[in-house]
């Protein structure tokens, strides 16, 4: 439900018509809702006439719709939160989709037990890999990099190519960071390390 774009010259005028506070800068990576681009954007043609005639047609997006990351944890948070700040209201999401029967379902159990039981609320773990570690090992495969709080997220490598291995990324990624490590697949003598500084 959603997808990965590389911001155009369209994409930085669209931010500024609608004041986000993230700098949109041609190159920058941002993740924002299938459902509502396709709906919203315009074609690549009328988007290049409107260019050539000096006129941007002004998109209003939904809240929460699009969103440009600063780093691997922004964008870990920005899709944990999607659901809540923007799914629930975004009004081009089939209602058919498993996605509108989850948050559907979530709103009930919300409502039979209390708040804070909804979706996106559980740490999951995938093969011993926590929630923000996997998603580094993902972005990483695909080749999408920090570069610099002000330049967020680029994309360094043809994305028409294979993903890397996950093993191979994952053991650097561990090297890189290893507080990302969950604790009880930690080594132990790094997370002795980890008990000593606490203590």
């Amino acid at each position: 439900h959603l997808e990965y774009f590389s911001a155009s010259a369209v994409d930085i005028q669209q931010t500024q018509q609608m004041g986000r506070r993230t700098k949109a800068i041609r190159g920058k990576v941002g993740i924002r809702c299938i459902h509502c681009a396709r709906a919203l954007l315009p074609q690549p043609q009328d988007a290049e006439q409107e260019q050539q005639g000096g006129k941007m047609k002004k998109i209003a997006w939904p809240s929460g719709a699009v969103t440009y990351p600063s780093d691997f944890s922004g964008l870990y948070s920005g899709v944990s939160q999607k659901p809540q700040l923007h799914f629930e209201v975004c009004p081009y999401l089939p209602q058919d989709s498993t996605l509108a029967r989850m948050l559907q379902e979530a709103k009930e159990t919300e409502h039979h037990r209390g708040p804070g039981v909804g979706i996106g609320k559980r740490k999951r773990m995938v093969q011993g890999v926590s929630g923000l570690m996997y998603y580094i090992i993902s972005c990483q495969r695909i080749g999408l990099q920090e570069v610099g709080k002000d330049l967020g997220l680029r994309f360094t490598r043809d994305l028409t190519l294979e993903p890397l291995d996950f093993e191979s990324v994952r053991n650097q990624v561990e090297r890189e960071r290893p507080d990302l490590i969950p604790r009880q697949y930690q080594p132990k003598s790094l997370s002795s390390s980890y008990s000593s500084v606490r203590a």
